[in-house]
């Protein structure tokens, strides 16, 4: 199996490093976010990937080709203003048969081969990982007489739900004709022909949106807090 990753945003909600560096290339401890995703996946056994480039994406490029000679990676370029689902379109050649597709800055303690088994199951044309949506903010609960009973500090809100950005598709993935956004076209699409399921991820899942969060994930790493890196000892 291939995987795919969306790795050609231009970062705009991740200045100021986006403005020298693909964001896929931030680095989380000693190796860039990219580099982390790729290892969650080639521990569990899939290791053949496709990264659709594009802002900046010789800085991708050089970086595996120079560090990882011997990893067996396909670069296509796929265009500086492309839409998500465009991309994936465009490596169609490279991603003939059932495949991994996921962005190029999240990163989970994901059982790979559960969702791949999941998948197969249902029989359909996607599998989405769903993961319960974390607050932003912080809860404050209070009764009848507006007293404050308690206050929760950013919680995960478990009775709601978010695209967690691991993906597994068939090739009629490639049969959409409608608009070229993953997100906005081709996942609602697929939704309203049930032909997409929805595996359900409840342990770490962290996406590097913007500059916080690239700090954060820098903190975890550094404290021993890398739920994600499933591939060192006494992990998954």
């Amino acid at each position: 199996m291939k995987v795919a990753i969306l790795c050609g945003g231009k970062g705009t909600r991740f200045q100021p490093l986006s403005e020298s560096m693909p964001k896929p290339m931030a680095r989380i401890g000693e190796m860039p976010i990219l580099e982390h995703i790729m290892r969650i996946y080639a521990h569990q056994g899939f290791d053949e990937f496709v990264l659709l480039l594009g802002y900046k994406g010789g800085v991708i490029l050089d970086y595996f080709t120079e560090n990882h000679p011997d990893w067996p990676i396909e670069f296509k370029f796929t265009g500086v203003n492309a839409k998500t689902g465009e991309r994936v379109f465009k490596a169609r050649d490279l991603l003939g048969e059932t495949f991994f597709l996921t962005y190029g800055d999240g990163l989970a303690d994901i059982d790979l081969k559960a969702e791949l088994q999941f998948h197969k199951k249902h029989k359909d044309t996607g599998t989405i990982t769903v993961t319960p949506m974390p607050s932003q903010f912080g809860i404050v609960s209070f009764n009848s007489h507006e007293k404050v009973t308690s206050f929760v500090e950013k919680p995960i809100l478990k009775e709601h739900w978010i695209n967690g950005g691991f993906f597994v598709f068939e090739p009629e993935f490639f049969d959409y004709k409608g608009g070229l956004d993953l997100e906005k076209d081709i996942l609602p699409a697929l939704s309203k022909t049930g032909r997409l399921h929805a595996f359900k991820h409840e342990s770490f899942w962290r996406c590097m949106d913007q500059y916080k969060d690239y700090l954060q994930l820098n903190e975890l790493w550094k404290d021993g807090g890398a739920k994600w890196a499933v591939w060192k000892k006494g992990k998954r």
